[in-house]
């Protein structure tokens, strides 16, 4: 299981900060809780869709609903994913930092480069003739979208050994947004109380 840690520092006013001392872990889970579950699952919604204009996996929805809120001894965590993606759990942990995806199970990766491919493996492909293409360029997955040898020839997946991800660190809302959220639920919470 994948743990993130997010530190929210206290930059509040000397006032505020003696206002928030007095809650109990109880008292902040129950005023900051539920608006921070709100701020993570509004955030993972503004992503949108993928940037290529492909069909959409749905990865930032699936993210959203992974959330819960899960109490703690000294406050409470938000708990995120893991969630499925082609059949394996998927945290967030390598995602959030520039990164090297490998293969775990098989020896090359096969990169969607077409977006008949888009959210799909090639075992998605059975029965529909996928084939080797190796170029100067690289291996790639292959279909013809007609019958004959003159059919057009769709590359749909290139087949690497590595590829390096850059982080993603809008995956999680910015340390203002945390800041700004937590210092408003206190004083919701303060003006009922």
């Amino acid at each position: 299981m994948n743990n993130i840690s997010i530190n929210v520092q206290d930059l509040a006013t000397p006032a505020l900060q003696a206002q928030a001392a007095k809650l109990t872990p109880a008292q902040i889970t129950a005023a900051c809780g539920e608006p921070m579950l709100d701020l993570v699952r509004r955030n993972f919604a503004s992503l949108g869709r993928n940037k290529r204009g492909w069909p959409s996996g749905h990865f930032h929805e699936k993210w959203a609903d992974s959330c819960r809120l899960v109490p703690l001894a000294n406050g409470f965590a938000i708990a995120i994913g893991p969630i499925q993606v082609h059949g394996r759990l998927v945290g967030l942990n390598g995602l959030l930092t520039d990164h090297t995806i490998t293969p775990q199970t098989v020896d090359r990766l096969a990169i969607p480069i077409d977006p008949l491919a888009a959210n799909k493996v090639p075992s998605d492909f059975k029965g529909q003739a996928l084939f080797l293409m190796k170029t100067p360029k690289g291996a790639y997955l292959c279909i013809k979208t007609g019958k004959g040898e003159n059919a057009p020839v769709v590359f749909l997946f290139k087949l690497m050994t590595s590829v390096d991800q850059a982080g993603r660190p809008q995956l999680l809302p910015t340390e203002d947004r945390i800041n700004t959220t937590l210092k408003s639920a206190l004083n919701n919470h303060w003006s009922k109380n």
